[in-house]
């Protein structure tokens, strides 16, 4: 994962347009309020596919990155597994990132 997709993630936190954790994620999916989901290459297969699942019921686009749960986790100052991204700009400025 390069630098520019971590530090984008990073103030995505900082400005509060994201929510961390299965079961944020998912309640946030549900209320509408999540645009984009992201999930670290290591994160527990049971819990990847509730999220998932909720992604794909509410036609929220879910990707798997290619890194693991230490880099995200430093990257926002958080221990993270699973985030949400509530804000559509902040999403289509990650999305642009991963294709790159």
């Amino acid at each position: 994962m390069n630098d520019r997709l971590l530090g984008t993630l990073g103030l995505c936190r900082r400005a509060r347009r994201m929510v961390i954790g299965r079961d944020t994620v998912i309640a946030a999916i549900e209320d509408g309020s999540a645009t984009l989901v992201l999930c670290a290459a290591d994160f527990s297969d049971n819990s990847r596919k509730a999220v998932e699942r909720a992604a794909g019921n509410r036609g929220v686009t879910f990707i798997r990155l290619v890194t693991d749960m230490d880099a995200l986790s430093c990257a926002l100052g958080k221990t993270c597994g699973v985030l949400g991204v509530t804000d559509e700009g902040f999403a289509e400025k990650i999305r642009l990132l991963l294709d790159s």
